[in-house]
Formats: structure tokens, sequence, C-alpha cells
């Protein structure tokens, strides 16, 4: 299993939260890097987090108008799956792994 997340600097408490949780995942043979938000210049981002399974599925994260956690959707688009796969790629090659930016 692989992700990537974006990290906001200076850190918000839930990406300091996520930090060090995801030692606990890492240690379970999780794959987790960090992405600098300045680093992400001309990704085209979707407007939902997003969770790829199998590279033929793709389910959003979603999210109220007040932030709070909606659920999850099962997002069939062709063209949404795609610029998810692409984004996947361009984030992954650019993200930093957990233990070097968690020191």
């Amino acid at each position: 299993m692989q992700r990537v997340r974006l990290a906001s600097i200076p850190h918000t408490d839930y990406i300091w939260w996520g930090l060090d949780v995801a030692r606990l995942n890492t240690e379970a043979g999780e794959d987790i890097r960090y992405l600098p938000r300045h680093l992400a210049g001309g990704i085209q981002l979707p407007e939902e987090d997003y969770w790829l399974v199998d590279d033929d599925k793709l389910i959003l994260s979603v999210f109220s108008c007040d932030g709070r956690t909606g659920g999850f959707a099962w997002e069939r688009s062709p063209e949404l799956l795609r610029q998810c796969l692409a984004v996947r790629d361009q984030v992954w090659e650019r993200a930093i792994p957990y233990a070097q930016y968690a020191a």
C-alpha cells in the first residue's frame, strides 16, 4: 500500500498527528510519503482527496462545507480516474519518504 500526503507548511496539528501515527503504518509495511504543498506546483490536483484501488477504482473522500467528514463516494468518471492516476504518478515522483521527511 502506498500513500502520499500533501502537507501545508507550517504544519497544522492534523499534519503533526499524521506524522506521529504514520510511523505505525510504515512499520506495518505501508510506504507513506509527504509532499509539501509548495512542491506541488503545476500538478492539477482534483477537488477532493481520493483513494485509488487497483488503478481502476476511484473513491473520493467527501467533506461537508464546514470541513466535517461526509463519507466516501465511488466515482465512475473515466476522465477523473485518468486525472487521478496522472496526479498519483506526479506527486509520487516528488514526494519525500516518511522516514526522511519526519527526520
